[in-house]
């Protein structure tokens, strides 16, 4: 990584999990793709600063329901109206919002909703003008999800998930500092590990290993530790 700082983000793990799944029912049957967001907003929801990347809160209404309504929804960022050369990702859910971190920059967004036929076409077109942030161009990356859990031992883990920061560049990797706190917020313990975003693909038949974490590309971690589960209330991770 460049000899400049990766933007600290910090997120509250939730407070008391032990672990979690999910169900998942067959998708149902559609015919035709859903209809694009009727509306959809941007806002800087908190500031940043040179060393810690801004939050965007994106909200949207949902498609129409139905036979045809959205399992998901696609969001696309640019740098300009009707570009998507910064982020383009889909949520992976039905929820109408997302957070995501942001450098310095304006940024016109676009969300889609989709189903098992389709997507549709994108809602009308917030913008949003971060100032206070990291620069733009810097490498950067914030937390976006995550959990702990018992590690089947009786220790913690902390599984999560990190997203290269709106206009940033590549980072070969982020480094994760992990904080563990009792009931009355009092550290109790520490690890660190470590995030890449794509680290292998596909080009011209040939595998090529770049592991870097670009805009808005994701990455997954999980960092073990030596902490009793049974002592910790919650959890911070932050990017470094």
């Amino acid at each position: 990584m460049s000899s400049k700082t990766v933007a600290t983000v910090a997120f509250m793990i939730l407070t008391s999990v032990a672990g979690t799944s999910r169900s998942f029912a067959q998708s149902p049957s559609c015919t035709a793709p859903p209809t694009a967001p009727a509306n959809a907003a941007a806002s800087v929801t908190s500031a940043g600063n040179s060393q810690t990347a801004a939050l965007v809160t994106v909200q949207w209404l949902a498609a129409a329901p139905g036979p045809n309504a959205a399992t998901s929804y696609v969001v696309e960022v640019g740098d300009a109206p009707g570009v998507t050369n910064i982020s383009q990702f889909d949520t992976g859910e039905t929820a109408l919002s997302t957070v995501q971190p942001a450098a310095v920059g304006t940024y016109y967004i676009r969300v889609r909703a989709v189903n098992a036929c389709g997507q549709s076409g994108p809602s009308p077109e917030p913008v949003v003008t971060v100032t206070d942030s990291v620069a733009f161009g810097e490498a950067a990356a914030g937390v976006t999800d995550g959990i702990f859990i018992d590690d089947g031992e009786g220790y913690v883990a902390v599984v999560g998930v990190v997203r290269g920061t709106w206009g940033a560049r590549p980072a070969p990797f982020v480094r994760l500092d992990v904080s563990f706190q009792d009931s009355s917020a009092k550290e109790i313990g520490t690890a660190f590990g470590y995030a890449n975003g794509r680290s292998r693909r596909l080009a011209s038949t040939r595998v090529i290993d770049d592991s870097t974490l670009g805009s808005g590309e994701t990455g997954c971690f999980v960092i073990a530790s030596d902490v009793l589960v049974s002592n910790v209330a919650r959890v911070l991770v932050k990017t470094s």
